[in-house]
């Protein structure tokens, strides 16, 4: 009796039931962290070593528009990480690199 579990009121068809919503629960619980997207940030100094410019360069950049700067409360500037990687599209000037 003690490698047994007895369930007092509880068809099998409920047990079922609940063992399939249980199922789909977590299947839809899977699902939805699968599909967030998780935003990494990154500094100025980061972006001027992906984008391999001076931050003096970042600094113009994000002055024109090109690049979009995140100040987080204690006055950190931050940039997403994928509009760097997206930014040289967008930039003329980057684009005449040798």
């Amino acid at each position: 009796m003690l490698n047994s579990t007895i369930l007092h009121n509880l068809s099998p068809e409920e047990f079922t039931n609940r063992f399939q919503r249980l199922e789909d629960l977590i299947i839809n619980i899977t699902s939805t962290i699968a599909k967030k997207q998780i935003i990494e940030f990154v500094s100025r100094e980061e972006v001027a070593d992906i984008l391999k410019c001076d931050i003096s360069t970042v600094h113009n950049w994000t002055k024109k528009g090109y690049l979009k700067k995140y100040s987080m409360g204690d006055g950190k500037i931050l940039y997403r990480l994928q509009e760097v990687l997206d930014a040289p599209k967008h930039i003329p000037s980057f684009n005449k690199r040798k």
